[in-house]
């Protein structure tokens, strides 16, 4: 939306996302999954996961689309230079948003980031890997400017992650064995729904109505 509103062009081709989305969402995403020891979900496991998601997105999309502006219109950078500066800016917030939810981190799962950070090094400087996936080595001037906003963006992911839980906290569930609370004045039980003394001589009619000496009878009679 920020690309369509400002008129710029994109600043991926799909080939760029493929690579990103392979060494920081897919490979080793697939190897935590199968990472023993996982605790067992809590209540607010969703709210959880938006909050950190949605967090850390929102941050990785603005420190990219600011390193593709800085690469293509203060620095003047081509547009395939430009699009190799988000490429490398995403992927080093991915690498760092991979850190967090690889957590607690163990000599495993720290090869592993290793690992997919040596992808991404092997993918931005092999020829023949740079000429498939459409990525250019940047000009010194225009790697400067990416490293710089990059090492900006970095603390300000962390602060963000950090900082979510103290502004959208989640809602605790009600401890087992707590009442509820009472009702305002004017409020009758029957008012949230069916009462449980409704529900028990529902049950006894049912059980009168279906018992085994009235079915007897039932059957008697015909």
């Amino acid at each position: 939306m920020a690309v369509g509103i400002s008129g710029l062009a994109y600043p991926f081709l799909p080939r760029h996302l493929t690579v990103v989305s392979g060494l920081t969402i897919g490979i080793p995403g697939f190897f935590l999954a199968l990472a023993p020891g996982a605790p067992r979900a809590r209540t607010g496991y969703v709210d959880r996961v938006l909050r950190f998601a949605v967090t850390a997105g929102v941050v990785a999309g603005a420190v990219t689309l600011g390193a593709f502006v800085c690469a293509r219109s203060v620095a003047g950078a081509p547009l395939v230079e430009a699009r190799t500066v988000a490429t490398w800016s995403l992927l080093v917030l991915g690498l760092v948003v991979l850190l967090l939810v690889a957590r607690p981190l163990t000599p495993l799962r720290v090869l592993l980031v290793a690992a997919m950070a040596g992808g991404a090094a092997i993918v931005s400087t092999v020829s023949w890997s740079r000429g498939f996936f459409a990525l250019a080595l940047p000009s010194p001037a225009h790697f400067w400017w990416a490293l710089l906003v990059v090492t900006l963006g970095v603390p300000v992911l962390l602060a963000a992650v950090a900082m979510a839980p103290r502004l959208v906290p989640v809602k605790e569930p009600r401890p087992l064995g707590q009442r509820s609370p009472p009702l305002p004045p004017g409020v009758s039980p029957g008012g949230r729904g069916t009462s449980a003394r409704a529900v028990q001589s529902g049950c006894r009619d049912t059980h009168l109505r279906f018992s085994p000496a009235r079915l007897s009878l039932s059957s008697g009679a015909l």
